[in-house]
């Protein structure tokens, strides 16, 4: 258990044990889970969001060894929901999962950890993921570890922050994740807007396939690249900060419509390539700072 859990358990659970076998919990509208000593479970989902479901809150809260710690139904109709406060720690895949029909969605003030056992390939271990919705806000907190097991030749999934094509109008700001298999945010939404991220130590720090708009974004020992953009993104980036020990390309461009880049800060190793383009037609911008020697 990391730092910031610890401490959310001595805050949590005064003398109580850290430790408490648990069924999955199930919310409902008008809702609210927010227990007062952490909650282990044994795998499986740990709160499921099924049917229609309003104005709930999930957290303050500490969830530890789920499968799929925080799960909604496919089906579920979700509105103003939410999340604040929660710490997930040794989830098995995924810590919160939020599909189609959501509208309205509050995560703040979180940390997400998996545990330190990769996952296979196909199982897809994501910190928070989104398959649709609208109107969403992640905001205040920290993903880290979210791992594949290695197979040679093979691409690894595993990402701190992912949204597909049917999430519109996402905003994420001052949202740390680290020591991911691929993407640090891996992001398909549309109307995105992010604000102050990092990411460290993962195979590529942002992956845009949608459109975005961006203030800062530090980048800090990607394996592969600092950004990635491809299938048809747009992508305005106010300031990139990019550091590494490694030669990850500063700009990887992969199908993308345009790439706007208006300032950079590069602290990287000599050697390094500024950008690598697939096809003539993207449209690149890089401002004052974006060039290396």
């Amino acid at each position: 258990m990391g730092k910031n859990l610890r401490v959310a358990c001595a805050i949590l659970m005064a003398a109580a044990s850290c430790a408490a076998n648990a069924q999955t919990v199930n919310i409902s509208t008008n809702g609210r889970v927010a227990p007062a000593n952490p909650i282990t479970f044994n795998g499986g989902v740990g709160v499921k969001i099924k049917g229609t479901v309003q104005n709930a809150v999930i957290g303050p809260a500490i969830f530890l060894n789920a499968a799929m710690t925080v799960w909604s139904d496919p089906a579920a109709v979700v509105s103003n929901m939410t999340m604040k406060g929660v710490f997930i720690s040794d989830t098995w895949r995924e810590g919160i999962r939020i599909t189609g029909n959501a509208d309205g969605v509050q995560i703040q003030d979180f940390n997400i950890a998996m545990r330190n056992i990769p996952q296979t390939n196909d199982q897809i271990p994501t910190g928070i993921v989104m398959f649709g919705g609208k109107n969403i806000l992640i905001q205040r907190g920290s993903v880290s570890g979210f791992k594949t097991i290695p197979i040679p030749n093979t691409y690894a999934n595993g990402d701190g922050v992912a949204a597909e094509k049917a999430v519109d109008r996402l905003t994420i700001e001052d949202v740390d994740s680290s020591d991911n298999s691929d993407g640090g945010f891996d992001l398909k939404s549309t109307n995105t807007v992010l604000r102050n991220l990092s990411a460290s130590r993962n195979y590529r720090s942002y992956r845009f396939w949608g459109t975005a708009a961006a203030t800062t974004l530090t980048s800090t020992d990607p394996v592969n690249a600092h950004v990635w953009a491809g299938g048809g993104a747009v992508v305005v980036i106010d300031k990139l900060i990019a550091t590494s020990k490694t030669n990850a390309l500063i700009l990887y461009v992969d199908g993308a419509k345009s790439v706007t880049i208006k300032s950079c800060e590069l602290s990287v190793p000599p050697g390094t390539k500024l950008m690598y383009k697939a096809t003539a037609a993207t449209v690149v911008t890089l401002g004052a700072g974006c060039k290396l020697p």
